[in-house]
């Protein structure tokens, strides 16, 4: 099991026969020895927002907007995702970013009216909530 905060990459295990430790020696296929080691808190082959390709960067966000963990921010967040990001400037990329790191319940409270969001996170909610009351959320 990976150290705490640590997660391991299905690649990284694969070349590792599937079993060992993060930082631990491990045989490679041709009997050479590796050793496999991240920074602490860093997922293997996670690299820094800050030196993502924007495309690769897109393509994570829309993925952790369509799977959020609660069903109706999936069904919001998702459609949203998919139409608004590859037309947002970098800042509101962060914006955005920040905003998935809410909880569920915070964002779909804030989202759906029945809370008041953070004034720096109500802008974003505001433009999230008009694209669901039109009608750009699917299985609602």
């Amino acid at each position: 099991m990976p150290a705490a905060g640590r997660r391991c990459n299905p690649r990284a295990c694969r070349m590792r026969g599937g079993r060992g430790q993060e930082g631990q020696e491990a045989a490679g296929q041709d009997g050479s020895v590796k050793r496999h080691d991240t920074p602490a808190g860093i997922p293997v082959g996670a690299e820094p927002a800050s030196t993502q390709s924007a495309a690769r960067r897109l393509r994570r966000l829309k993925m952790r907007s369509a799977r959020r963990g609660m069903r109706e921010m999936d069904l919001i967040l998702g459609p949203f995702a998919a139409q608004a990001l590859g037309s947002m400037s970098p800042d509101e990329l962060d914006a955005y970013e920040a905003l998935l790191a809410e909880s569920d319940h915070d964002l779909y409270m804030w989202i759906s009216g029945r809370a008041r969001p953070p004034a720096e996170r109500a802008g974003l909610v505001r433009r999230i909530a008009a694209f669901a009351a039109r009608g750009g959320v699917s299985g609602i």
